[in-house]
């Protein structure tokens, strides 16, 4: 069974005898971090009066704003809430409302309510159409589904419609009772039955909103006995109908048709058809007499829908020629006015009804319709999916909907790009088994969490955008480079960033980046800091351990300014090479300890500030020319190698220490600002600590050509 898309819970509701008893409500909020933000909290239960009850965060002003609440009736379109006169209720200072949502005979039966958050002094439009009313001054806005039964068919989960009143499609009653509308091991059965005083048609829902996609429904009655004042509907329908390309039939509507609509005697008595029929001729055609198996599919993608009926227990993929009844192709034509709908929140239902004025069959007969089954199959090729997490919370390849196409819920498949943004939340991303995406793109200014025991494999890179923080737990085997534009990455497994390079930031987007080791774990990617023209943004490699030794053992091209960072206690090793032969500034903070291992070439102007903790310089600086100057403001310079220095400025709370008799030559030894000049640093014994104090003193005995020697 498939979850359904947002925050899907079921509640139980009394209900009359036989059915359907449970409530399947569904939440969707819709603002921006930060901004502000409104949720309806709770309805009243399906079939009872009540209120609903919300709360709007993200402002502080409460009394200038004011809710607008709607509600939707199944085959009745939206209405405003309390009423007409008062079509807004007021914020509590506490930021909660409540809305009175009973006003009519029909409200309790309501399906969907819609709340918007408004300026005091806004006109909001009245309902009374399919179609949510626009609201172009809306701060925020929410909506609660919730449907009067859920039952399994076909691995998903449905709901019944029931209403109290007459509704469309036509003037019918829908009747939601567990006779009227069932499923067994030969499928769902849909009815037309005569009880309590009249005909009741029966209509089941499937709430996911599927877009783009095969959508194959298969019968098993007899479809040229179906009474003309009956219509059996496979059909997409969008609640909000907020398509605005298609004014004149906004809601996203696709139908198969079983009728004769009233005329017993049509030889056609089937057809397919992309509303408004009134623009778009039905496409009608037969289906043969007998009671027989049909199944029926249609590909709906960008600019067209094919069609196809065949005879038979067929799939989409796999049928013969002699089994098609009929296909048809519907193709776009703006400038006739024929157009292919957009994705939206449509949604699938299968009903049986009557039709036009029809009170009754014409034959006075109860009727049934045998749904035998109903798939859904994505279009082929990537899509662009973003994380919601609301089925399992797992990233796999698997049936679990935890991603999003629009509003589409959908389940990952291998070559799809994926964006995980702020709606990943707190809970940690679970990589079960290995995914292969075309791209990954986290984007968040929270912090998100791969973790379990996959991995992300394939020719995809990895792009951090956001200023949130990703941990990256789990070991990878990807092979396209990790772009870190913005934000920051935490290495917290081996080969967490797959096997190619590592750009720590971007050229074309000023941003703070940063790249962390938490543990003692080596990182051996390469990586290059680029340069995007912005004096205030930072690079920053480090680790977050507080002991054993987080390493970078990658060949690191320095572009721009750098700062090194290790957490007290905490070890980080840099072993590869390091090239800034630009002569950028680099600076060591955090006061744990940073040990430079690796080959380094500096250019002029190179600059290495030490503002906290430890640096453990154990290469050479000067081997492709004296060019560095260290500055020790705060903590210590070890020296575990000869080097060749342009400046090495000791401050007042710096230290250098010299671990083996190494020497130090220098063009500058500034100590407490004073400029001593060039000096030959050799100390003995082997290790010896300078510092500066403001009343030093120490022996100078000068050099025979030039400098000092200490």
């Amino acid at each position: 069974m498939r979850n359904t898309p947002s925050l899907g819970r079921r509640y139980g509701v009394p209900t009359a005898a036989g059915v359907w008893a449970t409530v399947l409500l569904l939440v969707c909020a819709n603002a921006l971090p930060g901004a502000p933000q409104i949720q309806i909290t709770s309805v009243p239960p399906y079939g009872q009066p009540g209120s609903i009850t919300g709360i709007v965060t993200g402002v502080s002003d409460f009394q200038n704003y004011v809710v607008a609440p709607y509600l939707y009736l199944e085959g009745g379109g939206w209405y405003d809430k309390p009423c007409d006169a008062h079509p807004t209720v007021t914020v509590n200072a506490d930021g909660t409302f409540s809305a009175n949502v009973s006003t009519a005979p029909n409200d309790p039966m309501a399906t969907l309510y819609y709340a918007a958050l408004v300026p005091v002094g806004t006109v909001v439009p009245v309902g009374g159409s399919n179609n949510l009313p626009s609201i172009p001054a809306a701060m925020a806005t929410t909506s609660f589904e919730r449907y009067p039964g859920t039952f399994t068919f076909a691995g998903y989960s449905w709901a019944a419609k029931g209403t109290y009143g007459p509704a469309g499609p036509g003037y019918n009653y829908y009747s939601a009772a567990g006779s009227d509308i069932r499923v067994d091991n030969a499928g769902m059965h849909l009815t037309v039955n005569n009880h309590d005083g009249r005909y009741w048609a029966t209509e089941a829902i499937l709430p996911q909103h599927l877009g783009y996609g095969t959508y194959t429904v298969k019968t098993k009655y007899n479809v040229n006995a179906l009474d003309p004042n009956l219509t059996f509907g496979a059909y997409t329908w969008d609640p909000f109908g907020n398509d605005a390309r298609i004014p004149a039939w906004p809601n996203r509507e696709i139908d198969f048709e079983d009728s004769r609509w009233g005329n017993a005697a049509d030889v056609n008595n089937t057809q397919a058809v992309v509303q408004p029929w009134t623009i778009n001729e039905p496409h009608r055609f037969a289906i043969p007499d007998g009671d027989v198996t049909v199944t029926r599919f249609f590909t709906w993608q960008p600019g067209s829908i094919q069609f196809t009926t065949l005879l038979g227990d067929h799939s989409p993929s796999d049928y013969s020629q002699q089994d098609v009844l009929d296909q048809w192709t519907f193709t776009e034509n703006a400038q006739a006015g024929k157009l292919v709908p957009v994705p939206g929140a449509e949604m699938i239902h299968l009903n049986l009804w009557l039709n036009g004025s029809s009170q009754a069959p014409s034959n006075g007969q109860p009727a049934e319709v045998l749904v035998t089954d109903f798939s859904y199959a994505r279009l082929p090729g990537p899509a662009t999916l973003v994380w919601a997490g609301a089925a399992d919370g797992t990233w796999a390849v698997s049936p679990a909907a935890n991603w999003s196409e629009g509003s589409t819920p959908r389940e990952f498949r291998d070559g799809d790009l994926v964006i995980l943004g702020d709606a990943a939340g707190a809970q940690p991303i679970v990589v079960t088994g290995t995914v292969r995406p075309g791209s990954v793109v986290v984007n968040s200014s929270a912090g998100i969490t791969l973790s379990g025991s996959g991995s992300i494999a394939g020719s995809c890179g990895l792009t951090k955008t956001g200023p949130g923080t990703l941990t990256i737990a789990i070991g990878n085997a990807y092979t396209g480079d990790t772009r870190i534009v913005a934000g920051t990455i935490v290495v917290a497994a081996g080969h967490a960033l797959g096997s190619s390079a590592v750009m720590l930031g971007d050229a074309t987007s000023p941003s703070d980046t940063a790249l962390l080791i938490s543990g003692a774990l080596e990182m051996d990617r390469p990586i290059s800091v680029v340069d995007d023209r912005s004096p205030s943004s930072a690079r920053i490699l480090g680790g977050t351990n507080t002991g054993g030794a987080a390493i970078f053992s990658g060949d690191i091209t320095v572009g721009k300014d750098l700062t090194l960072t290790a957490a007290p206690g905490g070890v980080v090793e840099f072993t590869g090479g390091l090239d800034d032969s630009a002569g950028h500034r680099i600076t060591k903070i955090g006061q744990g300890t940073v040990v430079l291992d690796g080959a380094a070439l500096y250019g002029p102007g190179a600059a290495l500030d030490v503002e906290g903790g430890t640096l453990d310089l154990n290469v050479d600086a000067g081997t492709g020319g004296a060019y560095l100057s260290i500055t020790v403001a705060q903590g210590a310079v070890h020296f575990g190698a000869d080097q060749h220095l342009d400046t090495l400025d000791i401050g007042p709370g710096g230290a250098v220490v010299f671990t083996g008799a190494h020497v130090v030559v220098l063009n500058h030894l500034v100590m407490n600002g004073v400029d001593l000049g060039a000096a030959i640093l050799a100390p003995e014994p082997a290790t010896l600590a300078l510092f500066a104090l403001g009343g030093w003193a120490a022996v100078v005995r000068p050099r025979r050509r030039r400098g000092t020697r200490l």
